[in-house]
């Protein structure tokens, strides 16, 4: 049976994510399989680990990549993440609690 061995080091001078996969052989003898640099998916801030995966399956089907505009349709075709973000008005709110804020100004 072959053995991987999956770690996640530093580099000591740049201070970079570094992934190493390495076989531990029968006879216990470690050979290195990669070296490289982590980087993270260019899409991660924008979207979750299952819309990245969503987006990829589709892409590679593509003979062009997505724009952002067709990306954010596949994810959310709806469009419920834009009414998430929308902060409603402050008389909105006043008006869902049963309550109304007015100023006035009284003389002392």
């Amino acid at each position: 049976m072959r053995k991987f061995i999956y770690a996640v080091g530093m580099d000591t001078d740049t201070f970079q994510p570094i992934l190493k996969i390495r076989q531990k052989n029968e006879q216990g003898s470690v050979v290195e399989l990669f070296s490289g640099r982590l980087e993270a998916h260019p899409l991660a801030g924008k979207y979750s680990t299952e819309e990245i995966a969503k987006i990829d399956t589709v892409n590679k089907l593509l003979e062009e990549k997505m724009t952002v505009e067709e990306m954010d349709y596949l994810v959310d075709p709806l469009g419920l993440k834009e009414l998430e973000k929308k902060t409603p008005e402050p008389s909105d709110i006043q008006r869902l609690a049963g309550f109304k804020v007015e100023k006035k100004i009284i003389p002392v």
